[in-house]
Formats: C-alpha cells, structure tokens, sequence
C-alpha cells in the first residue's frame, strides 16, 4: 500500500500534497531499516525514490535522499556486480546517472534556498557514486541512452569525451555550477570536491583536475576583487577555497597540480583576451548596443559600491539604509 501512495505522485508537476508523500516515505525509511531485505527487491519502490531527489519540496527530498544513502553506504563500489548484484543500482539501468543527476539538481540552488541537510547528503551520495561510476561506468546508462545531454554539461569544447565518461560529467556538471555566483552553493560544491579528494584515490581525480581548479580559482578572483585585502584573509569562504586548492596539491603532488593551474589561468587569460576583442569590434560595428552596454555596466558598479557601503555599515553594527 505504501508503494502504491508513492508511485501515485510520480511523475510530479509541483508540490502540492506532499505531506502525505513525506509520512509515506518516513514509514519506507523505518521499514528499510528494521527489515532491508523486504525494501531492498523492491526496485518499482527504489525507482520511485530516484525520481523523488527531485521532488520540489525540501522535506521529500531530503528524506529521499536519507534512503537512498542508507543503501549506497551498505555497498562496496568495487564489487557492485558480485557482493551486489541485487541491488537496484544494478537491475535499474541508468540509474546511477539519473541519481546523480538528481543530486547535482540538490546542490544547484539559489542562497536563499540554501537547506544545509540536504546539501550534506547530496554530497555523500555524490561520493558514492563518484565510485561506482569509475568502476562501472557501463552502469551507468541505459541501452537507448548515449550520454548526459550538451545542456547538462554547458559551454564545453570536450563534449563528446565529457559524454563517454560519466565520472568527466559528474564533474564538468559540478564545474559549472560553481562557477555563477553564490557563497551557499559554491561552497557546498566546494565541499562536495574536498569530501572527493579525501574519499577517492588521487590517480582517479588528477583527468579532473582543470574541473575542479577553474570554479575555486574564480570565485578566489572575484573575492579578491570586491573585498578589501583584509576581508579576504578573514574571509571563511575564501579559506575554504584555498584548503581545498591545497588537499588536492598535496594529493596529487606539486607539479601535477601547477602545470593543472597554469592551464586553467591561460584559458582565463585567452577568454579574457577574445572577449576584450569582441567588445572592441562591437564599438566599432555597433556603436549603440556598445553605449548600452557600457550604460549597463556602470549602473552595476553603482549598484555595487553602494552595496559595499551597506554591507560595511551593517558590520559596524548600524541599521542598513532603507530606500523608499
């Protein structure tokens, strides 16, 4: 009867009428539990639980995604196809893809959205199938499946390599992601990429290494570029991006990790360059689109010094500035 409650909200439109779907899903949580093997065969069960990562509501979701942990942790990724064969993870083609798919969905939010439960375990289940992609990625598609889609992955020149290798999509998926800004989220990534470094061996992240490099290097650039030389060095997101630069140094030796980062700083530089170029031709070839353009960006900076003022003066304990 449980099952049957829960497949009746899938597929899902929005969230409405999810407290029923949550107390269904808290009795499936005690029942796996106490009694794993009468859940464990259930894969209609277990489909229904990787299609609900994704639910809209953050309750449903995160007690998805305790499930779903439940069971990843119980398994050794290097002998999925012996000691587990019964697992959904094995009978369920694509499932490991669509489960991390759903899981990167969890982790792409907006601050204010920021739940930081969920964001924890999205980054455990990330990990775990982090691991059993790199062992099997033959599991992770289906038969009529050919790869992520070039909208999951974005602006990418190597999409076709990104697309034969589920572990180079999980990660360019990530990549990019961190890339807009948003502490909350960048920081949860960032975590998500340290709690690889240390769950993984080193040989199986250095292909990763300019992925994980380009997102942490940006957002320390743009925070050295909008705070003051003391802000940043008192800043706990910028001492999380550096200590995660480091774990990965010191996992993958010295020079590995700098010749990864002179070549994350040379595309910034060539990108740099085109863009400068195209704004320079665009002056020429279309003058008006080239003032509104520079129209645009000074009410930017306006816009953020007059933030900075406010920012500084909420620290200094005074009430912000009301506009009316």
């Amino acid at each position: 009867l449980t099952v049957k409650a829960i497949n009746k909200y899938v597929p899902f439109d929005d969230n409405s009428e999810w407290e029923l779907l949550y107390f269904n899903l808290v009795c499936v949580e005690k029942v796996n539990k106490e009694f794993p093997s009468l859940v464990g065969g259930n894969y209609d069960l277990w489909g229904a639980q990787i299609k609900l990562l994704a639910f809209p509501h953050p309750w449903v979701m995160q007690i998805s995604s305790r499930i779903i942990n439940s069971h990843l942790a119980s398994l050794d990724p290097e002998k999925l196809l012996h000691q587990n064969r019964d697992s959904f993870v094995v009978k369920i083609p694509g499932s490991l893809y669509d489960m991390s798919r759903n899981l990167c969905r969890q982790l792409d939010f907006d601050d204010i959205h920021y739940v930081e439960t969920i964001a924890t375990l999205a980054i455990k289940n990330i990990v775990c199938l982090f691991q059993a992609m790199k062992h099997h990625p033959d599991l992770c598609y289906t038969t009529d499946q050919n790869g992520p889609d070039r909208e999951e992955i974005g602006d990418n020149d190597n999409f076709e390599k990104i697309s034969k290798d589920p572990c180079r999509w999980i990660m360019a998926r990530l990549s990019n992601m961190a890339k807009p800004k948003g502490n909350r989220r960048r920081e949860s990534i960032f975590k998500c990429f340290a709690a690889l470094c240390a769950s993984c061996a080193a040989h199986y992240l250095t292909p990763y290494l300019e992925l994980i490099i380009d997102p942490i290097d940006r957002a320390i650039r743009e925070a050295s570029n909008s705070l003051r030389p003391e802000e940043v060095e008192s800043s706990p997101f910028v001492a999380l991006s550096k200590e995660v630069l480091q774990l990965y140094e010191d996992a993958v030796g010295t020079d590995c990790f700098v010749e990864s980062y002179a070549k994350v700083n040379r595309k910034v530089r060539e990108k740099r360059d085109k863009r400068r170029q195209e704004i320079a031709a665009e002056a020429v070839h279309d003058p008006q689109a080239a003032a509104k353009r520079k129209i645009k960006k000074q009410l930017l900076e306006k816009e953020r010094k007059k933030r900075r003022v406010e920012d500084r003066r909420s620290m200094r304990g005074g009430a912000k500035k009301k506009h009316y």
